[in-house]
Parts: structure tokens; sequence; C-alpha cells
């Protein structure tokens, strides 16, 4: 059905704007309005160029530009189909899970694998400048978009930054929430380095994903308006699932996340 009616649309010979660009929108359009959906095959170069009478550049520029958006799969020797439209996220502001999956449109869980308390290695107290052995809190959660797992975070938060954090508070309430109106804790900078990996077979149970796909994994070190660390979180994304993007315009940089939408 949706292959039909790219096929049934009409292309402007006379118009300013590129062939590539109007094929590019017909396109679009049929799949953000659900008439193309996840898994649909698109009309093969050949059919297009039959039916509009244009060269399979122009067609392979169009779909050039769809998948670096994210929103068709070009298979060698299958076809090329709709996947997931991917949705951008910002970096400019501090990151904050729930937040920014609700600013998206996406209904935002968390599932609680671990809450513990525990002396902090060497490394930890380094990293989030306490002494050695000084208490830490070790938070574990699956966090999930619309029910699809996207990523496995860990946190690490001084004890003494929020005393009286509870298993109970997370299962309620978001952690940044809960630092600020309870413990007075409000974060202002954030620090992350990112790397590529691969998700090995139990994380791969986790987050619903292929054992040996790619990952990100990224850490951040987060510190409040005293200017004191507060966090250190850990996180593998889902590479199949994210994808960060970096615009550079003259002095500036800009940084998005762009995220599947389930």
């Amino acid at each position: 059905m949706g292959a039909e009616v790219i096929l049934n649309s009409e292309l402007d010979l006379n118009s300013s704007e590129p062939l590539y660009q109007q094929l590019l929108n017909i396109i679009m359009r049929s799949i953000l309005d659900g008439t193309l959906k996840t898994g649909d095959m698109l009309p093969s170069e050949m059919e297009l160029c039959e039916r509009f009478s244009i060269s399979r550049s122009t067609i392979r520029q169009a779909f050039a530009a769809l998948e670096s958006e994210g929103l068709i799969d070009r298979c060698r020797g299958r076809g090329t189909f709709v996947c997931i439209p991917k949705l951008k996220r910002g970096l400019k502001n501090l990151y904050s899970f729930s937040s920014e999956m609700r600013m998206l449109g996406m209904t935002p869980a968390s599932d609680l694998l671990v809450f513990e308390k525990m002396p902090a290695t060497d490394d930890l107290a380094y990293r989030l400048k306490l002494d050695f052995g000084e208490e830490v809190y070790k938070i574990v959660r699956l966090r999930r978009a619309n029910g699809e797992p996207l990523m496995l975070e860990t946190v690490f938060i001084p004890v003494k930054k929020y005393p009286d954090l509870t298993r109970e508070t997370l299962l309620h309430h978001t952690l940044y929430k809960s630092l600020r109106e309870n413990a007075g804790v409000i974060p202002k900078r954030a620090s992350e380095t990112y790397e590529v990996t691969v998700i090995d077979e139990n994380e791969a149970t986790m987050l619903n994903a292929k054992a040996g796909s790619g990952a990100f994994f990224v850490r951040r070190i987060s510190e409040d308006t005293s200017g004191e660390i507060f966090e250190l979180a850990i996180m593998l994304v889902r590479g199949d699932r994210c994808r960060y993007e970096v615009e550079l315009q003259g002095t500036d940089l800009s940084m998005h996340r762009r995220i599947d939408e389930t």
C-alpha cells in the first residue's frame, strides 16, 4: 500500500526544487504520516526510474539522505526498507533521561536492578574526589523508552551528598528531581566521554539486542552548583537505537543525540 502511494505520486519537472528533494519529501511524508510503516519495502530503483523518468543517481541521492536521517535501511540483495525513525536529542543541557524522553513524546521507565552502599574503590575515590573507602551509592538501572530497553546505566553518588536516599525513593521519583528537592543538590555541568564497544551476551539479554552488536560506552562526571562532583555515571547505550551527531558552525559546536522512536 505504501509503495503504491509513492508510485502514484507526481514529481514537478518544472519546479525549482531538485527532483531528489521532491522524491525525498514524498517518501518522508509517507513515513511520518504512517502510510509507510516500519518494515515496509520501498519501490526499487528501477521501478522509480521508470515511473518518474529520472536517473538512478537522483534516486540514490534521495535514498542516501533518507538513510542519513535514519528513516530507511538499504539492504544489498534484498531491497530498501523503512526502519524505526530516529529522534534528535540535544546535548546543550545537563542530561536527564526521564525529562528528555518526555520532551521527545516518549514514556520513560527504569528497572532498578541494584541499589546498595559500598566503599569507594581507588578509582571511584579519584573520580569523585573522595577519600578511599568513603561510602557511595551504587545504582544500576535499565532505562526504557516506550517500554523498549535503550540503556544500561550504573551511577555512583557519594552518600554524603544525599544521606537519606532509599530504594523506595528511586522507585517512585527521578534521581535528579530527588537530589534537587530532598538534598539540595542542583546539577550545573557535566563532562562526558564516548567510546565504541560491543554488547556481551548478558548485556544483550537485558537490552534486547544481539550479542556482539555495537554500542556506545559513555562515562559522565557531573558537578553541582557548589562545584562538587555528585555523580559518576557509566552508560551502555544500544548502538542500533542511538546516534550522536556533532554540528560545527564557525567557532560554535552543537551536539545532538538521535534515538529510535519506539
